[in-house]
């Protein structure tokens, strides 16, 4: 019954991220993840303990997951974020770096010993991380610091070519 109910389900082709949710979040990705495993959404829930309501939100495009709630689904699935929200190397952002590990803000902030303002500076290009702060958040995202520095470098272009097209 659950996958006459799935087929039966329209999905939007494009979500709109919302500022707590997770950029690059596919449905699509999440329902093949899904059916590959053989599951209905039902037992996705019971699996994750995230409720039926909001797993049917996601694969509708009515909803973003919150990085820290993919990531509890992602683990019932056997699968990582990045899976479920894939974002092309050349555009990754450090937002997505922290996303894909299922970190808040808030989380990343504490464990680097910033606050929140100053990480969501460096994230949005507005600041430019210090040597030691580039350090600890490349440990966290588990990419080198100089891996870390592209990523902000080009975060930091697209922020100043937005800006001048404005």
């Amino acid at each position: 019954m659950h996958a006459e109910h799935d087929k039966e389900q329209q999905v939007r082709p494009e979500v709109r991220v919302p500022r707590s949710g997770v950029d690059g979040f596919s449905p699509a990705a999440l329902r093949r993840r899904r059916a590959q495993r053989r599951l209905s959404l039902s037992d996705l829930a019971d699996l994750s303990g995230v409720s039926e309501t909001t797993i049917n939100s996601w694969e509708l495009g009515h909803a973003l997951p919150t990085p820290s709630t993919l990531a509890t689904v992602a683990k019932a699935l056997g699968t990582r974020i990045a899976d479920l929200a894939p974002v092309p190397e050349s555009e990754l952002r450090m937002a997505d770096l922290r996303h894909h590990l299922g970190q808040s803000q808030d989380d990343t902030a504490n464990a680097a010993r910033l606050s929140r303002a100053r990480l969501a500076a460096i994230e949005t290009g507005r600041r430019q991380p210090r040597d030691s702060e580039l350090d600890t958040l490349a440990a966290l995202y588990e990419v080198s610091p100089a891996q870390l520095a592209g990523i902000w470098q080009r975060t930091r272009d697209r922020r100043l070519a937005r800006l001048r097209n404005k």
